[in-house]
């Protein structure tokens, strides 16, 4: 048994060693010279530490007023963490209006930001045997003790006579985190009957109704989803358009792509959406 396990040993006459540290990423480096192979790791990149996975850690920077050291003074650090807010490869947005509105938010929260959060869903559509993209808007609504995302607005759908009818399930829901905004189940929710995903301040919109026609006699099914804007109202005249941003730089996540100050910028289901959130 020892003659084996000593030979078993002689193979492999270099030594080994790991060590590990509070990081991301693991290196391997050999000293030359020698067939000592060491392991460690290597500290995580700035993009990684700053990262905004969630739409919630977005909001929370949004809404954070906290002092530090480097910028002792409150508006100071208010309008350095709103400057990181906005994406560095979004260069269609001015310096002069970003800088207003950094200044018009000055130390103002932003209230129950999670009722003002609307979602634009790109997906992809069958209608007449063919395959086309089409746009899907909700909003984040809280119902019972629980909150979920309602359908609030179509694009344009060929309007249909045939309408659903008989009761609605109204235990189905889409979650509120809608696996953190990339919406993938819709297309499996909104197979049949879309009433019990249609907000109730939006059902009598004609372009929703269309849709919920159009998908309960089988004219366009949901194949799948694409991509996901979302659109903040500050409630201070600002709406900022929002995108995940993957890259290799400070800042990346739920970032801000462009800043509109005006509802006219916004697309139009949306503006029919908010005159009827604000009545």
């Amino acid at each position: 048994m020892w003659k084996y396990l000593c030979l078993f040993l002689g193979l492999f006459p270099s030594v080994t060693q790991a060590q590990e540290t509070d990081s991301l990423f693991f290196q391997e480096s050999s000293q030359s010279g020698t067939s000592l192979i060491k392991h460690y790791r290597k500290p995580a990149e700035p993009f990684m530490k700053t990262r905004l996975h969630l739409v919630s850690d977005f909001l929370k920077k949004f809404n954070d007023t906290t002092l530090t050291e480097e910028y002792p003074t409150a508006e100071t650090a208010r309008a350095i963490r709103l400057g990181e807010l906005f994406s560095p490869t979004s260069l269609s947005i001015r310096a002069d209006l970003k800088n207003s509105f950094i200044e018009a938010m000055g130390l103002k929260l932003q209230e129950q930001p999670q009722e003002n959060l609307y979602a634009e869903v790109l997906v992809l559509v069958q209608t007449k045997g063919q395959q086309r993209t089409h746009k899907l808007y909700l909003k984040k609504q809280k119902m019972n003790t629980n909150w979920s995302w309602q359908l609030v607005g179509s694009g344009s759908v060929t309007g249909l006579e045939n309408q659903p009818g008989g009761v609605v399930d109204s235990t189905q829901f889409i979650p509120p985190n809608a696996h953190e905004l990339n919406f993938m189940s819709l297309p499996q929710l909104l197979q049949k009957d879309l009433r019990p995903f249609v907000a109730q301040q939006a059902a009598g919109i004609p372009e929703l109704q269309s849709l919920v026609s159009s998908v309960y006699i089988g004219e366009l099914k949901l194949l799948q989803s694409l991509a996901t804007t979302l659109y903040l109202d500050t409630r201070l005249g600002w709406y900022l358009k929002l995108r995940q941003f993957s890259q290799e730089s400070e800042y990346s996540g739920w970032l801000i792509e462009d800043l509109l100050n005006q509802p006219e910028a916004l697309p139009e289901p949306l503006r029919n959406v908010l005159q009827l959130d604000t009545k």
